[in-house]
């Protein structure tokens, strides 16, 4: 952990529905999140090409990075499932 944001967490998985067909999906960080519903959350973006990686399914659980060490809600990117 640098600065006050734990930039790599476990997540579960709430919505892997993307409308661009990007893999793109939807996980709820504690605490930035605990108060929004699941349209004002931000997607988080596969961190391997499309070629090399598994899209999970809701409830499972993935390795989220966020791209900032003081902005919890900064782009966020997954590894997993």
């Amino acid at each position: 952990m640098v600065g006050d944001i734990q930039v790599v967490r476990f997540c579960k998985v709430i919505s892997t529905i993307d409308i661009l067909d990007a893999d793109r999906i939807k996980v709820r960080l504690s605490p930035e999140d605990n108060s929004k519903e699941i349209d004002e959350i931000d997607y988080a973006f596969p961190l391997l090409p499309k070629a090399l990686h598994v899209k999970p399914k809701v409830g499972e659980a993935v390795l989220v990075l966020l791209a900032s060490t003081t902005d919890g809600n900064s782009q966020r990117y997954y590894i997993g499932p």
